[in-house]
């Protein structure tokens, strides 16, 4: 994790959050802010722990919004976009709404992976592409989206959906959008009233099943907003919360009908969930108290614990010289610190709220976000090409398959990307074969195999 954090890696967005001692502030693992010393950074499943652990959130990085969530000072611009999304936005008309041309093209290619202005010429073109499919002239779709030029849409045109204008009269049309989750945003693609794409945006094999629904719909991907997005969304954040397990969208699943076959099946099976209980009757006191104290007169091991006995239980003191460490569980961390601040400095020090960790444990059936260790660890290979998210919530060791071309041996997702992978599918004769890695292989995201736990489930 502490690797993560300091890479900034935006595929643990949503799985954890830091908090740094020295500043009381946590944040999102992407912060932009000046990353502290090691030593000074707590890490926490959610930002409820963070909370409960006395850290504010970070005013830079808002942790306590879900990723990729439209800021404030964007909110007037984007109501007046979506209220004329066929006008032709310049610098000006945002300098107009007291807005920084710069810093809206800065949050655009970071949420969508464009400017601003690319989105609105996007907009613009599905809307023509819709006006051409209800019948309307190439011309006129092209001057009311704000194009003065015929040729300059054709080729714009031509760009964006691969085909000429004339020519796509007959394609399926899908909107698409990205929905903001706890674990980072979604690519959500929806036909009128139906949906037919929702992933993680950072999931590899995101292009790929683009590239198979459009051959399956023989469809044009376009940027735009739904009613389906709409409730999906509330749906969504239900789900994430653990309140709701069932959604209502109305689902497009092409396919061979075997698939259609285990599609159906797979929704009439009743949804996992895993329930933990708290076990009040083995764990009398609430927070997991910690903390390390320096003084040249500290007391005694048996001196510190007579003063603490009455204030809680699973107690562990430890002295060395001038440094005394304690583990204890409480219902009043404050009154455990205050003790110790009177011994001497007390360097660091945290409180965890129990009842909320196992909470969180019995949310990962359902969302995915939890952290907790577990006594069984499974391991798989990378053939099974599990989603990130579920990879990291769950602790999945993933080992890298071999992929053999000719004389040259890569491991899987180490060597060659997903990407680099089907591009060797497309452009040669000779097909790549798969091996085994040799014992003691490559374990991807890792120098080395993992510690073991109690029990591996292969």
């Amino acid at each position: 994790m502490i690797a993560a954090f300091l890479s900034r890696d935006g595929s643990y967005d949503g799985v954890f959050f830091t908090g740094v001692r020295t500043t009381g502030i946590f944040c999102r693992p992407t912060c932009s802010a000046k990353k502290p010393r090691r030593e000074n950074v707590d890490f926490y499943p959610t930002t409820r722990e963070a909370l409960m652990a006395g850290f504010r959130p970070c005013k830079r990085c808002r942790p306590m919004e879900p990723s990729g969530v439209l800021p404030t000072w964007l909110d007037g611009l984007m109501k007046g976009f979506e209220a004329e999304p066929e006008r032709r936005w310049t610098d000006q008309d945002l300098r107009t709404r007291g807005l920084s041309p710069e810093r809206v093209r800065r949050w655009f290619q970071s949420n969508h992976g464009m400017t601003f202005h690319a989105y609105s010429r996007v907009r613009r073109l599905g809307l023509a592409l819709g006006q051409i499919q209800q019948g309307s002239r190439v011309s006129r779709a092209a001057f009311s989206t704000g194009y003065e030029s015929l040729s300059g849409f054709n080729e714009a045109f031509k760009r964006f959906v691969g085909q000429a204008p004339r020519d796509v009269k007959s394609s399926t049309v899908v909107a698409v959008n990205r929905i903001p989750t706890p674990l980072g945003p979604m690519v959500a693609g929806a036909v009128d009233d139906a949906l037919c794409l929702l992933e993680f945006a950072d999931r590899r094999m995101l292009e790929t099943q683009l590239v198979r629904l459009q051959k399956h719909l023989d469809c044009v991907f376009v940027p735009g907003t739904s009613e389906v997005f709409d409730r999906l969304a509330e749906e969504l954040e239900a789900y994430f919360k653990g309140e709701e397990t069932h959604f209502s969208a109305k689902l497009l699943t092409p396919g061979t009908p075997f698939q259609q076959q285990v599609w159906t099946r797979l929704r009439a099976s009743p949804p996992a969930v895993a329930m933990v209980a708290y076990p009040d009757r083995e764990e009398r006191y609430r927070f997991c108290t910690e903390a390390l104290v320096r003084g040249e007169d500290l007391p005694t091991q048996t001196e510190v614990r007579d003063q603490l006995r009455e204030r809680g239980d699973s107690m562990i003191v430890i002295r060395s010289g001038d440094v005394l460490k304690l583990h204890i569980h409480t219902d009043d961390p404050d009154d455990v610190f205050g003790y110790l601040k009177g011994l001497g400095n007390l360097v660091t020090h945290k409180a965890e709220d129990m009842k909320a960790q196992h909470a969180a444990v019995g949310r990962a059936g359902t969302s995915h976000l939890s952290l907790a260790r577990r006594p069984v660890g499974i391991v798989t290979d990378s053939a099974a090409d599990l989603p990130e998210e579920i990879v990291r919530a769950h602790g999945i060791q993933v080992v890298s398959l071999m992929l053999v071309d000719g004389d040259a041996v890569y491991r899987d997702g180490v060597d060659v990307t997903a990407e680099q992978f089907h591009e060797m599918l497309t452009q040669q004769e000779a097909l790549p074969t798969t091996s085994q890695p040799p014992p003691g292989g490559s374990w991807r995201g890792s120098s080395g195999p993992p510690r073991m736990p109690s029990r591996w489930w292969v």
